[in-house]
């Protein structure tokens, strides 16, 4: 029947155009499915028998409205119902799309709100675990702390007593630098000469040899051992007046912890020493004698 419907329609106008001129008092009431009015039976029943069979929307629409023409009034069709119907689908579609994107709306937000939740959830959780972290670190690195400052100081305490124990290990070394170096010489020998010259006429050695790392133009030191500490004593006492003029002096053999004590002092002994005062590097620390009391350079 759909392709017969087209037919139809153009019938339809055709019978509207050929339609005679109908009166100004015509029944309003027949306006969506009025035929035009006709005093030819046929066409009026064929007219009722279309507008049976078409479908109302596929009918032409009426409207009754007042037209000046040789003094008659008139009816003209401005329209299909079609076009009514397409606006009303078009009205639907939109309130449509407009309640699906309102539904999308909706649950996007809900879905916002829960991934909210959930987020703010683990971030509670995750706040925690980081706080609770930063406390044992913090514990931690308050242990590890105090273990170390335990640690530094029994470093310092055996580092001290190592360096006491290699300073008494040295108590009866003496050290002669700067006696050149001779072929096929006898440190032993050496060393009762240059002892006589400072006052100990038979001196009890040990051992006697050089010492120390080779350095081209410069003789190494002559490390010494003595029997006996009172002699020791008595050279370190009495060296620097008896070897005044001499190319080789004597001097202690203190620690690598004493060596680099005496060396931090040397500029402050020095103008000590031009002013008048005389000091002695002793057991780690420069000291001189005041009434009976052994006065000492603060450790800096």
């Amino acid at each position: 029947m759909q392709p017969f419907i087209p037919h139809l329609a153009s019938y339809i106008e055709g019978l509207l155009e050929t339609s005679p001129e109908v009166d100004a008092d015509l029944d309003p009431g027949l306006d969506s499915t009025l035929h035009p009015a006709s005093d030819d039976t046929v066409a009026a029943n064929t007219w009722l028998f279309l507008s049976l069979l078409v479908p109302s929307y596929l009918m032409p629409s009426y409207v009754s409205h007042r037209r000046r023409t040789r003094g008659r009034v008139t009816r003209e069709p401005v329209g299909l119902r079609g076009n009514h119907i397409q606006e009303e689908a078009n009205l639907d579609l939109t309130q449509r799309l407009e309640n699906a994107v309102e539904k999308a709306i909706h649950g996007m937000s809900s879905e916002l709100l829960k991934l909210k939740k959930n987020f703010e959830r683990e971030l509670k959780l995750h706040s925690e675990e980081i706080n609770k972290l930063k406390s044992e670190n913090s514990k931690l690195c308050a242990d590890l702390g105090n273990r170390v400052t335990s640690l530094e100081s029994s470093l310092d305490l055996h580092s001290s007593l190592l360096n006491k124990n290699e300073r008494f290990l040295r108590k009866n070394n003496l050290r002669i630098v700067g006696y050149k170096t001779q072929p096929s010489e006898d440190c032993l020998e050496i060393t009762k000469e240059v002892l006589k010259k400072v006052g100990i006429q038979e001196a009890k050695l040990e051992r006697a040899h050089r010492d120390g790392k080779a350095v081209q133009g410069r003789s190494r030191h002559i490390l010494v051992k003595l029997s006996f500490f009172q002699d020791k004593l008595f050279a370190m006492k009495y060296a620097r007046e008896k070897l005044k003029g001499s190319d080789y002096f004597i001097t202690d053999d203190l620690t690598l912890t004493d060596l680099k004590e005496k060396r931090r002092w040397a500029k402050e002994v020095s103008d000590l020493y031009k002013s008048g005062t005389k000091l002695r590097f002793q057991r780690g620390m420069w000291r001189r004698r005041t009434a009976k009391l052994i006065l000492s350079l603060p450790h800096r």
